[in-house]
């Protein structure tokens, strides 16, 4: 028995030695001719970063990403979140004609960067920095001067690191800004982003193309609608020229990890979860911290919606469904907020997304024992407005 003990503990040291020395010879450099599968990595000089294949939660969505080498659930960039690779393999390639791409097993070329010479003479990599930028240069024939031919900092996904653009590009008319993904798990374009305004010197955050939150005028280095700690932990530079305008952001604690996180419900946070901008309370009626203001003529300023389990007495089930799966929870809440009449809502499917909306339902009693499934029920300015709520016992 303890021979058989012995022997599965050596088994799982060889396994562990064979990641590590997997880890450790990581390269963090591409060439011309080379490819990276879905079992092999590129990892920065001083580890910072690593580049590689990842699963979308559970499906077999394939993603080629960015993140955090000590905490792989921060991807701070995804390099076909429009194309994901479905139920096959992939590998990333540099070709010798120049061209840089991912390609599926049976599929279409999914290009990073696209070259139309028939075969490429100039020296060619590709170098994931430990600033998390990947770069495509070239060196000429005499190997001395260096071009950038493509950079994974001019295609932001929702991340924002230190030395990354927000702004525009006047050469090409292209914006450097965020797009949160769609929910949690899905990385493809959600329904806000963050974009630096270079007229109005402040940062905003869209929902569908409209204002949802501003950061206010910079002033002295300083945002009025960011949070007190963010105030003293970064600071800004402003970049105003012919072929661009931007603002660049840099962490005064240089020896920590920094990143900008635009949340699928149009959070701004920091590394660490901390918010940036709390966006919590932009439901429409609040101009509190940054939020833009919209008001139906139905609801009040001080109407909210709660998360809430319980039943509506006029039957549980939802009055109507939208089974679009590129609505999330903000979409749902915001349908509810500028329809009369709704007083809950919720997600569609288990990925949370798709809505349900109860419209006009009335009395709603709220089981404490939180057994039954919870809703956004909109809670009015006085039970008089509308449904009121009546608590149960479980």
């Amino acid at each position: 028995m303890a021979t058989k003990e012995n022997h599965l503990k050596l088994m799982f040291l060889l396994m562990l030695l064979c990641l590590w020395i997997s880890f450790a010879a990581a390269r963090d450099t591409l060439e011309l001719g080379n490819t990276l599968n879905s079992s092999s990595y590129l990892v920065s000089a001083k580890r910072v970063f690593t580049l590689g294949f990842f699963h979308s939660g559970s499906t077999n969505n394939i993603y080629l990403g960015i993140w955090f080498t000590n905490d792989p659930k921060k991807i701070v960039w995804v390099g076909n979140r429009n194309a994901p690779v479905v139920n096959t393999a992939a590998v990333l390639t540099l070709e010798t004609k120049g061209n840089f791409k991912i390609l599926p097993q049976g599929g279409d070329a999914i290009f990073l960067y696209s070259h139309q010479a028939t075969n490429y003479t100039y020296t060619l990599f590709a170098t994931l920095l430990d600033s998390g930028n990947f770069v495509l240069q070239e060196l000429d024939s005499n190997g001395t001067t260096q071009k950038v031919l493509w950079q994974s900092f001019d295609e932001p996904t929702d991340t924002l690191l230190p030395g990354m653009k927000l702004g525009v590009n006047h050469k090409n008319g292209r914006p450097w800004s965020l797009t949160s993904w769609l929910n949690e798990v899905v990385p493809v374009p959600g329904q806000f982003s963050l974009e630096w305004d270079p007229k109005g010197h402040q940062l905003i955050i869209r929902r569908q193309g409209e204002e949802f939150w501003t950061s206010g005028v910079l002033k002295g280095d300083k945002f009025e609608f960011i949070s007190d700690e963010s105030k003293r932990m970064y600071n800004f530079t402003i970049v105003s020229k012919e072929d661009e305008e931007h603002l660049v952001y840099n962490d005064i604690n240089q020896g920590g990890q920094s990143a900008w996180f635009l949340s699928f419900e149009g959070k701004l946070l920091s590394f660490d979860g901390s918010y940036i901008a709390e966006t919590e309370n932009c439901n429409g009626h609040s101009t509190d911290g940054g939020c833009k203001r919209w008001l139906p003529s139905c609801r009040s300023r001080d109407d909210m919606f709660d998360k809430r389990s319980g039943y509506f007495i006029q039957g549980p089930e939802p009055s109507s469904l939208d089974n679009s799966t590129k609505l999330t929870m903000n979409d749902c809440r915001v349908s509810c907020w500028n329809l009369c009449g709704c007083d809950a809502y919720t997600f569609l499917y288990d990925n949370q997304t798709g809505c349900k909306f109860w419209v006009k339902k009335g009395e709603f009693f709220q089981d404490l024992s939180g057994i039954i499934p919870a809703l956004y029920v909109l809670i009015p300015k006085s039970s008089q407005n509308g449904m009121f709520l009546k608590l149960i016992n479980p």
